[in-house]
């Protein structure tokens, strides 16, 4: 359950994903004037922070739990609830902000962590972790809705002869240059990674074919442009559409 929920938030567009956080913000907030302040179920808007904090940023995760407190408060205020002293009232939202804050402040650290983890060092593309998992996801979900979903393959052909001509200095950087350029030239849904070496791979989610040629075609236009060291670079690329899931990733590479 948890997976596929995070699988599908993951995959909504951002605007999308800001009006389903602003909707369950909403919800939790009339929900709460529904059940009056006998009930303690502001402590809800814990949901929508950490959500927006996973998904769209720190920043995003503050503006939504700055919106988190200031409707708790009005909650209290909408309920008549009696405090000896407005310094109390002020005091409780301060806490209650403060919670939002820490809340935001550790999902973000993971969320940092978990990144860095599964990013390539030298081209800050995904690594071959993070392709992994991404990859095993959209079978998951190939296989559940009967998405079609396409896999590109590609690597640099005598990789080593241009370490061994120019230097692994100029080798690194027509990694980051070919990095750049199919990052630019995909969608932010789908994912680029590296591999290893001079390896990389697209997975084109709910892409069909014609989709993925098109999408190929622009990459190799992009990738023309790339300084050529010579006349000596050139790269084998191959392209895969999966209308049915193949059993697992490495089934599918393999293919």
């Amino acid at each position: 359950m948890k997976v596929d929920f995070d699988d599908e938030v993951k995959r909504l567009p951002k605007g999308h994903l800001r009006v389903l956080i602003y909707a369950i913000v909403l919800a939790i907030a009339y929900a709460d004037n529904l059940l009056g302040y006998q009930f303690g179920f502001s402590i809800f808007f814990l949901l929508p922070i950490i959500i927006a904090t996973r998904n769209l940023g720190r920043n995003t995760g503050l503006f939504i739990s700055v919106m988190c407190a200031a409707l708790w408060a009005l909650m209290d205020w909408m309920h008549g609830v009696q405090y000896s002293s407005s310094l109390v009232f002020y005091w409780n939202t301060s806490i209650r902000f403060t919670l939002f804050i820490i809340t935001v402040m550790i999902f973000d650290g993971w969320e940092r962590e978990k990144e860095t983890a599964r990013t390539d060092t030298l081209t800050q593309v995904s690594n071959r972790l993070a392709f992994n998992e991404f990859g095993e996801m959209e079978i998951r979900r190939s296989r559940r809705y009967g998405h079609t979903f396409s896999l590109i393959y590609l690597d640099v052909d005598n990789f080593k002869i241009i370490n061994d001509r120019f230097g692994h200095r100029a080798g690194d950087r027509l990694l980051v240059l070919l990095a750049e350029a199919l990052r630019a030239n995909f969608r932010e849904r789908d994912l680029v990674a590296r591999l290893g070496g001079d390896e990389f791979s697209i997975i084109l989610i709910e892409t069909d074919a014609n989709g993925a040629e098109q999408a190929l075609k622009r990459v190799c236009e992009a990738l023309e442009k790339i300084p050529r060291m010579g006349s000596i670079v050139t790269l084998s690329i191959g392209l895969l559409t999966f209308t049915h899931p193949p059993g697992a990733l490495e089934d599918a590479v393999k293919k």
